[in-house]
């Protein structure tokens, strides 16, 4: 590929007659006044302003939804799309044209002009101006050519082609010497710029028809100007319109009939729609890899689109669960590796249809599911890891001898100092998780925590911690933490010693009563006495013993005698 030159104006010409087009992964015009500002300074000097990207294609034959730059009327017939050069070409048609668009941090539309005597003084930090159009002296500049002349200002919509520029250029001649201002020398240079303007010629990089679409994708990703990679979502709504596909209107109908779904996806919600394409894929039998997500073929796409969101919502449900079979995934908490979903799914849609619910797979299904979360298996890369695993599963349901890479099968596997074990990551959540599993139960009202608005908190209160001298770090290990109501945590705990709280807990629980409700949070009687007589480093041996216990009756296949 070697560039070419091309006059920069016959391009915006070509872009107003709808062929040179824009792809619809691109994202909408960004630049702001100054940007626009110094792309037209270097342009009356003729400096380098940047290669362009094009991808040739045929009018009836684009692998992506072809859109207009911004602000061209329509009509499109694609001969050309922009990879990369979209904010600079759209920024002169926009001095040049002046559509009705408000700029980047503005709440008006801008037109551009050339203080003649500025440019020929070569001070051109005062030479390109901008006004925004409510301004009434705007109007009056803009559109009347006499008033550009009496000011010696130039407005660039007059460079929008030869014939405009020659018109403008006899009117201001002639009305200098009507009245004896005429300077021959001055009005030369001026001239010059708008011939610079005029013939500007720019570099461009032309991918032949045919040009494989991730060879397209890579390119584009290399140069793009704004730093921020093209979601898979992005790149295959563009290229599905030709199977008449709207990606977009099938995740809103996706977040409108998945009530769980709209929810875990919150307002950012670039990554759900990529789980259920990953999921789509695996349903195929092809890798979840970015290249092969955004080459995912039409054929069927719909039915396969509302198979994966099925049994995404399926795995959410399941992941909320505090039933038998569900994962303790309480609204307070966030998932462990949310990027667990899509194996998770494809695993139970295998279960479902291939071996019609049998009791035996889902119960390797957990264990596949907790053994990943302690191992933290999913904390780097999963693009790879989420079609092995999913085949794994698969195997091993058929087979009990081929048992995944994932799973433990050795309870030293799993011994973990958990005392090192703080606030966020997958085990931490993981654990809290089991607690929600235990049932556990509120300090002061003994109800179900779920009957609650609740958070994770200290079970020996920081600032008591804090004035035995323990560090951050000790008292804020996941074996101090548990799920307890706001308002226990606020109004009962607060500050008070364990063993000044466990006797309130006794006189309204009773002692049967109070030993029940910790052992929800895997405090087992030497937890208790270890909180009756403030020993935290006891509490917390005794805690980690029964969560490490809980851990590899979870994960370990087969169990150990």
């Amino acid at each position: 590929m070697h560039p070419t030159k091309e006059p920069l104006i016959g391009l915006i010409h070509d872009a107003r007659q709808g062929q040179v087009v824009l792809p619809e992964f691109q994202r909408s015009f960004i630049w702001d006044r100054q940007s626009i500002e110094e792309l037209l300074v270097s342009i009356l000097n003729n400096y380098f302003i940047g290669s362009l990207l094009f991808l040739s294609v045929l009018p009836d034959d684009h692998p992506f939804k072809a859109r207009k730059i911004e602000g061209t009327d329509d009509g499109i017939y694609p001969t050309k799309m922009v990879l990369d050069g979209q904010q600079r070409l759209t920024s002169v048609h926009y001095v040049l044209y002046g559509p009705d668009i408000n700029l980047k941090n503005t709440s008006y539309p801008y037109r551009f002009f050339l203080d003649i005597e500025q440019a020929i003084n070569g001070n051109w930090d005062e030479a390109v101006f901008s006004w925004p159009t409510y301004w009434k002296k705007t109007k009056e500049y803009f559109a009347d050519a006499d008033v550009q002349y009496e000011n010696g200002i130039l407005s660039f919509a007059s460079l929008r082609d030869w014939p405009t520029w020659t018109e403008w250029y006899d009117g201001y001649r002639d009305f200098h010497k009507d009245r004896g201002t005429f300077d021959k020398k001055n009005t030369e240079r001026l001239s010059t710029f708008a011939r610079r303007f005029l013939t500007f010629q720019v570099a461009l990089v032309e991918l032949p028809q045919g040009t494989p679409l991730e060879m397209v994708v890579e390119v584009f990703e290399r140069i793009n100007r704004t730093g921020e990679p093209l979601s898979v979502f992005e790149l295959l709504t563009a290229r599905l319109w030709k199977y008449d596909i709207n990606l977009r209107d099938l995740w809103e109908e996706t977040r409108e009939r998945y009530v769980l779904i709209d929810e875990m996806a919150g307002e950012k919600s670039e990554r759900y729609p990529k789980f259920t394409l990953q999921v789509i894929a695996l349903l195929r039998g092809e890798e979840c890899k970015r290249k092969n997500l955004i080459l995912l073929d039409g054929d069927g796409f719909r039915e396969d689109w509302e198979t994966a969101s099925r049994f995404i919502d399926k795995a959410l449900q399941r992941l909320r669960s505090t039933g038998e079979g569900g994962y303790g995934v309480v609204p307070a908490l966030s998932l462990p590796y949310s990027t667990m979903v899509p194996p998770l799914a494809v695993i139970l849609h295998a279960i479902e249809t291939e071996h019609r619910g049998d009791p035996d797979a889902y119960a390797k299904a957990h264990r596949w599911y907790w053994s990943s979360v302690f191992s933290e298996r999913y904390g780097g890369s999963t693009d790879t890891l989420t079609q092995r695993d999913y085949l794994g599963v698969r195997r091993w349901i058929e087979d009990d001898e081929a048992i995944p890479e994932a799973v433990f099968t050795d309870p030293t596997q799993l011994q973990r100092d958990l005392h090192e074990v703080v606030r966020v990551g997958a085990v931490y959540k993981g654990i809290l998780c089991l607690v929600a599993l235990k049932g556990a139960r509120d300090f002061y009202t003994g109800d179900t925590i779920e009957l609650h608005e609740l958070d994770d908190h200290h079970i020996f209160p920081k600032s008591f911690l804090k004035t035995q001298g323990y560090e951050s770090d000790e008292r804020n290990t996941i074996l101090n933490r548990t799920l307890i109501s706001s308002d226990t945590n606020r109004n009962f705990i607060r500050d008070k010693c364990p063993s000044g709280y466990i006797v309130e807990m006794e006189a309204r629980h009773g002692i049967g009563g109070t030993r029940q409700i910790l052992q929800t949070h895997f405090i087992d009687e030497d937890g208790y006495q270890a909180m009756k007589d403030d020993d935290y480093l006891a509490f917390l041996d005794a805690r980690e013993a029964a969560i490490t216990k809980e851990i590899i009756n979870r994960c370990v296949y087969p169990l150990p005698s």
